[in-house]
């Protein structure tokens, strides 16, 4: 459903290369099943309608660059539940659970390690040729950025106190990820030096390509991405990289 790709480049990094020109009944089934877990906590009591409801909601505020954003956002989510991460963080709107603002775009576990996940996606025009190679980078560096600017007053959110604000919405029970989060909250707060060296972190890119949408040429972004992965710090890496024609078809779904 997702024609999706894994390619292992090294031992600690790994990229998932996806596909989506329209949703096949099988991803629809899928996003039925997901969506109110990936929006509001696996032990939501929130139905189908009224999820649909609430994003229809949030949505009426929001620019188009937004919109691509979310649903990028949505798909990285369901996909990473799809193959075994433990999501440990909610999607929907910070301030209705009057988290602090600026966090991570997704907290996650898997094979018992703690995983980060930011999400950038674009439009490609004449102007703006973007690429996954520049989504993933900018992804990355947000993620540097979060865990290693405590130190400046750039960086004043606390991303750790946000990632606890969703922890405890998913009402999951994990006391050693709980504890582990909060000792980080207390060391991002103090100023304590923090490195990406010790994370491990999913930069998410998912590029719209409209009318011009083609599935992913594997090998050719492979190549690409290589050298640019290898230079990054990060304990471990996994990378999802997904062409998308539009919003259409959730945009669709959630109109139903």
């Amino acid at each position: 459903m997702f024609k999706e790709t894994k390619i292992p480049i090294s031992e600690k990094i790994s990229v998932h290369f996806l596909n989506i020109e329209t949703y096949s009944p099988d991803l629809i089934e899928l996003i039925k099943l997901e969506i109110i877990k990936v929006w509001d906590g696996d032990f939501s009591d929130y139905n189908l309608s009224h999820v649909k409801s609430q994003i229809k909601s949030f949505f009426k505020s929001k620019t188009n660059d937004k919109k691509l954003a979310f649903v990028a956002e949505f798909i990285c989510h369901i996909y990473l539940r799809q193959i075994g991460f433990q999501q440990y963080s909610v999607l929907k709107n910070l301030e209705e659970i009057k988290a602090p603002k600026k966090g991570f775009d997704g907290l996650y576990e898997n094979n018992n390690m703690i995983w980060l996940l930011e999400s950038k996606s674009a439009i490609p025009d004449r102007k703006t040729l973007v690429n996954h190679n520049d989504k993933v980078g900018e992804a990355y560096r947000d993620l540097k950025n979060k865990i290693e600017k405590n130190t400046s007053e750039e960086n004043k959110n606390n991303p750790w106190e946000n990632a606890k604000s969703h922890f405890l919405h998913t009402q999951k029970r994990n006391d050693s990820i709980l504890k582990h989060i909060k000792r980080l909250s207390i060391s991002y707060e103090n100023r304590d030096k923090m490195k990406i060296d010790d994370y491990n972190v999913i930069p998410c890119s998912t590029i719209y390509l409209d009318c011009n949408y083609c599935e992913i040429n594997n090998s050719e972004l492979e190549k690409k991405l290589k050298p640019l992965l290898e230079r990054y710090k990060a304990k471990n890496i996994t990378v999802l990289c997904i062409n998308k024609k539009s919003i259409e078809s959730f945009i669709k779904f959630i109109n139903e």
